[in-house]
């Protein structure tokens, strides 16, 4: 449970910080929404693996740094198909 609320803080820091435009927002509530759901009815070894799964994927996410000029692009591609691949496996 510790992982889950500190992978959310990070989430809610990171994103306000590198989508300050707005643009993104829907896609990473879809996603985090849908993490939420999913990890809320798991126990035992599968929540804890899609907790690891989640905390890489949110590190992962920083090859967005990279391009700057489409950063929020970026970030919208990949809450949209974390959201897409959390729902694929409830």
């Amino acid at each position: 449970m510790k992982l889950v609320a500190a992978v959310l803080a990070v989430v809610a820091v990171w994103a306000g910080a590198a989508q300050a435009d707005g643009r993104g927002d829907a896609a990473e509530r879809r996603m985090m929404a849908t993490y939420a759901a999913l990890v809320g009815r798991l126990d035992g070894p599968a929540r804890a693996h899609l907790e690891a799964d989640q905390a890489r994927w949110l590190g992962d996410r920083r090859a967005c740094d990279t391009n700057p000029p489409r950063k929020t692009e970026c970030l919208d591609s990949r809450y949209r198909k974390r959201a897409e691949m959390l729902a694929a496996i409830a």
